[in-house]
């Protein structure tokens, strides 16, 4: 909350010179007090280090990581990235850039201040209040971006729950906040973009304010806007390019060129060990989405202890629920059957516990922990929406809470069936030729391995009645393959020691990228494969 009380500032004395240095000074100061001694090491080096020339100009890059930043291990492990793309002749214009504007300036980028200060002083803020004060849903279009529906997402990720309610007047204020800093944002980019002749991006959250309004101003079919997200385990990362024919796809997905290749491609028996080794071991080190801590203090159990533990003393199938973060940015990734994941869950919930052939279990996403600001007081959303339910929780749903020390890799080992919109969980279910439902479109639905809906009564009518049978028709090898490219294939693995997580500590990645690593074999080899990536048709960064 301090970030947005110091960038509510912001937004309102950018103009003044004064006091937008004793803002920016706060800001300094609140980074400062989170800088580790090898943070603090790094910068310095950095500091020092001065960047070749380039010796071609492609066009300005614009990067404005709304990762807090505090997080400093992040921001240092951009610098990777970045200096991959000024080697290609792209100059980084980096927004908001604090305690690194030294560096960023030494190394040949523009490095400006937070983005209101060039917000156009016609800009015409007598519109702005009135619409703002006429509002009636989320629905808000500000000169051609989706602003409402990237203040509608980063208001309910500060709530964290799964919709808004105009008539709650705290989240009509934060949905107002978010709503106005998308305007501004639209405003101020609009001014750089003609400045600078800015047609390129680098992003890291383009589904929320901040990064959305710029990534859907410069979004075309001709020139790419690159993503950079998290991998599965340590020191990997997930690189896609966007035009506007793909702005819709998961960060994660695999593109029409990768998916042919997939399908072309043959897994034998030494590929699918390799496979169910990987996540094996993954999971082993505590590694599986270290960047969200999902499986951090998670352990193996055999199927009988887990039965135990739920109290299933029969021979029912078991069939999972594997519930998603009410707010996640996934909701946005994909066609939906219901008009949100709380809806979803109460509705699927309800409808398994009355199918008497089965074992009802509902799996609560683990990154409920890791993503609550103050864990002592955190509320389990998932409980609250099943308290809906007429006659409340059904007596015969088994539930396994979000701290668990049962690891998933033991519940879908026990399982006969997943049920999901569109999580990670079907891809590993897929890789043990588990039988997956999804309800809605994603990255790996419609392929062929999994029962696919995408009408609701359908879809509960199913739930309630149906055997859970192997249907013959599922192609299973198309589903380890995709886990095989997935996990294999997609990830960009640096040779050079980028960042890894520790489980003892926040969600944010520690820094291992120094200076002295751009002159060493290992980042020379990256930037070939980087390149080759930037260059390519392939929407996809692919291991060949």
């Amino acid at each position: 909350m301090i970030k947005n009380y110091i960038n509510l500032l912001q937004q309102k004395f950018s103009n003044n010179n004064f006091f937008s240095k004793i803002i920016l000074s706060l800001f300094k100061l609140r980074v400062l007090t989170h800088l580790s001694k090898d943070d603090k090491k790094i910068i310095s080096q950095w500091i020092k280090f001065k960047n070749f020339e380039q010796r071609k100009f492609k066009g300005y890059l614009i990067y404005n990581c709304t990762i807090d930043q505090a997080w400093m291990g992040f921001h240092l492990q951009q610098l990777f990235f970045l200096q991959i793309f000024y080697s290609q002749g792209y100059v980084p214009i980096i927004l908001n850039s604090y305690n690194l504007e030294k560096v960023y300036k030494n190394l040949g980028y523009i490095s400006l201040k937070n983005i209101f200060t060039y917000v156009p002083k016609d800009t015409n803020f007598l519109l702005i209040k009135k619409k703002l004060n006429n509002l009636k849903s989320t629905k808000f279009l500000w000169k051609g971006i989706n602003c409402g529906n990237l203040a509608k997402n980063s208001a309910l990720r500060e709530l964290k729950i799964s919709s808004l309610s105009f008539k709650n007047n705290k989240h009509l204020k934060v949905f107002k906040f978010y709503l106005i800093k998308s305007i501004l944002y639209v405003e101020g980019f609009n001014f750089l973009k003609k400045k600078y002749q800015i047609k390129n991006g680098l992003f890291n959250d383009h589904d929320m304010c901040g990064e959305g309004e710029i990534f859907n101003s410069l979004l075309n079919n001709k020139y790419p806007q690159f993503s950079i997200t998290a991998g599965y385990k340590n020191n990997t990362f997930y690189l896609k390019k966007y035009f506007s024919k793909n702005k819709f796809d998961h960060p994660r997905s695999l593109s029409k060129i990768s998916l042919n290749k997939m399908k072309n491609d043959k897994l034998n028996e030494k590929k699918k060990f390799k496979l169910k080794t990987e996540i094996f071991n993954t999971y082993k080190k505590k590694e599986w989405e270290i960047f969200a801590k999902t499986q951090t203090k998670t352990d193996f159990k055999k199927s009988e202890e887990i039965k135990k533990v739920l109290k299933i003393n029969n021979n029912k199938k078991n069939i999972v629920i594997f519930s998603h973060i009410f707010y996640d940015a996934t909701f946005s990734w994909g066609v939906n059957v219901f008009k949100n994941y709380e809806e979803w869950l109460i509705r699927s919930v309800n409808a398994l516990c009355k199918n008497k052939n089965i074992n009802p279990i509902l799996k609560i996403h683990p990154a409920n922990i890791s993503k609550s600001n103050n864990n002592k007081k955190f509320i389990n959303n998932e409980i609250e929406a099943l308290k809906k339910i007429k006659n409340g929780i059904p007596k015969n749903l088994k539930i396994i809470l979000p701290n668990s020390i049962i690891n998933t890799h033991s519940i879908i080992k026990m399982m006969d069936a997943c049920i999901t919109v569109r999580g990670t969980v079907g891809i590993e279910a897929a890789a043990r030729q588990k039988l997956i439902i999804t309800c809605g479109s994603g990255r790996y639905d419609r392929l062929g391995f999994s029962l696919d809906f995408s009408n609701k009564k359908k879809y509960i009518e199913f739930l309630k009645n149906s055997k859970f049978d192997f249907p013959g028709k599922l192609n299973y090898e198309n589903g380890e393959k995709f886990a095989y490219y997935t996990l294999f294939k997609r990830p960009f693995f640096p040779n050079t020691k980028v960042s890894y997580y520790d489980v003892s500590k926040k969600n944010f990645p520690i820094n291992r990228f120094k200076p002295f690593d751009i002159n060493s074999k290992k980042f020379i080899k990256d930037k070939i494969l980087i390149t080759k990536w930037i260059k390519n048709i392939n929407e996809d960064f692919i291991n060949n």
